[in-house]
């Protein structure tokens, strides 16, 4: 029996467009989801590639699953995770989706938070401009004036003193291949 490969499905963050990448060049399909449409909208040179690769059936803009965004919110939300736009999370349930429908989508973007995201789903994902990350992290709020650390933001109870966040890594990630730029 002949073995088939599918084709690479790309689902790209606004960094991504705005770092340059034209759906229509990828080999592949490309995904969007609408918010990250909303996001780039005063970039006429973004949307006009959007347009063209829309029209080429090289990139698709979708509305990620209920339940895909629910799953990624709440992982989110255990990684202290808590800066993500509207359009990051649904970028992350939309790679999601294309996962759970039998995919192996390759997230690209240069956010650092969206990538932790997509390590902790395991979902593929690439950055085009940054290194990426390498190591995964949950996020700890504590109080520069007095040390407590909390799981969520907020105001510190003993002192009053608003908490700042820190990484704390969990694990190295071997991930460190470049998909965009060749390594």
């Amino acid at each position: 029996m002949e073995s088939r490969k599918r084709a690479e499905k790309y689902v790209l963050d606004s960094s991504a467009l705005i770092g340059g990448i034209n759906p229509a060049d990828l080999r592949g399909e490309s995904y969007i989801s609408p918010l990250v449409e909303r996001e780039t909208h005063r970039n006429p040179m973004i949307q006009a590639r959007i347009r063209c690769a829309v029209e080429e059936r090289k990139l698709v803009i979708r509305q990620p699953s209920r339940r895909s965004l629910e799953k990624v919110k709440e992982k989110a939300q255990k990684l202290g995770e808590t800066i993500l736009s509207a359009a990051d999370l649904e970028t992350v349930a939309l790679g999601l989706d294309l996962k759970e429908e039998g995919d192996e989508p390759i997230l690209i973007s240069d956010d650092y938070s969206v990538e932790n995201l997509c390590e902790s789903l395991k979902l593929r994902y690439d950055s085009l401009i940054t290194m990426g990350i390498g190591r995964l992290f949950k996020w700890i709020y504590y109080c520069p004036g007095c040390g407590m650390e909390s799981l969520s933001h907020g105001i510190c109870r003993v002192c009053g003193t608003p908490f700042k966040r820190k990484p704390k890594p969990t694990r190295e990630i071997r991930h460190r291949g470049k998909i965009m730029g060749g390594e």
